[in-house]
């Protein structure tokens, strides 16, 4: 998993929240091996207003060359997350990014975030663009 303590505590700036998934997403090519200069990443995005409790999240994908992370914009005091049973904080500005298909739970429901899958290209070659971004 990959995280980005660049970002100053309480930002929601959007802007420097895709700078910080460029990095992210780069930190984690070097990690698995995987050629930028082969592979064109997108970024599509959902707005997550709450979470259950009760249940386990499975992130879906493929698993690597696919991504999934979440850009935190609200939370409780004291919120976190599992993500493979690996603590997660969860914070105004917090950012994560992991290898698609793990088991996410959370500790709070009034959560408040930007979930976001991080793709190749031609992982989506059959998908509506307008929905995708290139990095």
């Amino acid at each position: 998993m990959f995280y980005s303590d660049l970002l100053p505590t309480g930002s929601t700036d959007i802007n420097y929240a895709h700078k910080e998934i460029l990095f992210l997403l780069e930190e984690a090519c070097r990690y698995y091996d995987l050629s930028r200069k082969h592979l064109t990443f997108y970024v599509s995005h959902e707005q997550i207003t709450s979470v259950r409790t009760d249940v386990w999240y499975d992130t879906g994908g493929v698993k690597i060359p696919c991504f999934y992370g979440v850009y935190v914009l609200s939370s409780e005091d004291g919120a976190h997350m599992l993500v493979d049973n690996v603590i997660c904080k969860i914070y105004p500005g917090a950012l994560y990014l992991w290898e698609s298909g793990k088991r996410i739970t959370y500790s709070h429901k009034d959560i408040a975030m930007l979930g976001f899958n991080v793709v190749p290209k031609a992982m989506i070659k059959n998908q509506d663009m307008d929905l995708w971004t290139e990095l």
